[in-house]
């Protein structure tokens, strides 16, 4: 029961969707073991969660293929066929499940256990999938794109939470971006885990030392240079989803604590689902160096103080800074001595500013599409989205 309530209450696993699967895996086997052995499950099947859990493999992953990649996930990790979806379809009668694994293994080999827990797919079960989903828990996701089916939609994913989660970095608040099939922004996911004190965890902790599992390699902002605190917290404030667009409103300040009273992030897709608008909003007592930064494989060229253009695979996207004061740079990543992973190919674009009092960084993400369109938001408070 301990272990199980971790899917609680949405069904998503607080070490990421690498290890869902691990989990789901022996999950599936367990209960099939109890089932058929002993004819009960004990009534752990009801514990919160656990019936929503088939949903999380399915919205955390882009149109990319590729995971919302939080937690000590492996490096462009990518949904594969899990015949433990096939067995949750089954078990909690769900023709979502089963539509979405069925499309994975017309594509991807499937395995053995597919055909021991196969559940035949519907023909309406695509007809009413929701574009955007919330998973509450240690640590929260909401997750939200444009379009199913359609490999060049736009995703954006983004996380909260607690820091100390089993697997968890310090990433707060980050997020990754899918769009015209290319993972513009992204998380590297774990290290090497025989590096030394990997696993010290502690607010001192050398595991914070490692730049892939620091605040510094990841899609959020930065103080001073600081980590956030290793045993920070966060929570959604809000979650709200429409036709034309959607967002998640994130106080950040328990991670931030040591350098700023007050720090909010709100993740907001607009323009009809077209482009994607990051914004900060932090308090500050005290002069103090806050720097947006992501994390990309893009090339960057800097056209202004304010504005960049990524571009990969043929593809484009323009990042804006949309308030004032900041200035875009643009650097390659750290790349470490083995046995660390390599981060060779990898960037990182941020945007800096100097400020005391009450700072906006508001930051749009526009995706080239080929009509040629683009939109210039007003600026607003999140306080009114």
């Amino acid at each position: 029961p301990k272990a199980l309530k971790m899917y609680g209450p949405d069904g998503a696993w607080a070490e990421g969707p690498g290890y869902w699967g691990y989990a789901t895996r022996y999950t599936a086997y367990g209960f099939t073991a109890l089932r058929t052995a002993l004819d009960t499950d004990f009534g752990l099947l009801d514990i919160d969660g656990v019936s929503e859990a088939g949903f999380a493999p399915i919205h955390t992953t882009g149109p990319t293929g590729l995971y919302f990649n939080y937690a000590d996930s492996g490096e462009r990790n990518a949904r594969r066929p899990m015949f433990q979806v096939f067995w949750l379809a089954d078990i909690f009668k769900s023709d979502f499940m089963a539509a979405n694994e069925h499309d994975l293994i017309a594509k991807k080999k499937a395995t053995a256990q597919h055909v021991v827990w196969y559940v035949p797919r519907e023909a309406s079960a695509g007809d009413d999938r929701p574009l955007d989903k919330h998973f509450r828990g240690p640590v929260e996701v909401a997750l939200m794109r444009s379009a199913w089916d359609d490999a060049e939609a736009l995703f954006v994913g983004v996380k909260a939470g607690y820091n100390q989660a089993n697997h968890g970095h310090l990433d707060l608040g980050s997020f990754e971006m899918d769009a015209l099939g290319v993972r513009w922004v992204r998380d590297l996911g774990c290290d090497q885990y025989n590096l030394p004190n990997y696993w010290e965890k502690e607010r001192d902790g050398r595991r914070w030392n490692y730049w892939r599992l620091g605040t510094l390699s990841h899609n959020v902002i930065t103080i001073d240079g600081n980590n956030q605190d290793a045993e920070g917290t966060s929570n959604m404030t809000r979650f709200a989803t429409e036709i034309e667009d959607a967002f998640a409103v994130i106080d950040l300040t328990q991670a931030y604590a040591d350098d700023a009273p007050s720090v909010t992030r709100g993740v907001k897709m607009i323009d009809n689902r077209r482009s994607v608008l990051i914004q900060d909003e932090i308090e500050l007592s005290e002069y103090k160096t806050i720097t947006w930064g992501i994390t990309t494989e893009a090339q960057i060229e800097l056209k202004s103080d304010t504005e960049a253009r990524l571009m990969m695979d043929g593809k484009a996207l323009m990042v804006r800074v949309l308030t004032d004061g900041a200035t875009l740079t643009c650097s390659d990543a750290p790349q470490p001595e083995p046995p660390h992973y390599s981060n060779e190919g990898v960037r990182r674009l941020e945007a800096t500013v100097k400020a005391t009092g009450d700072v906006t960084i508001a930051v749009l993400l526009a995706p080239e599409w080929s009509d040629g369109s683009s939109s210039s938001p007003i600026v607003a408070p999140i306080s009114v989205w």
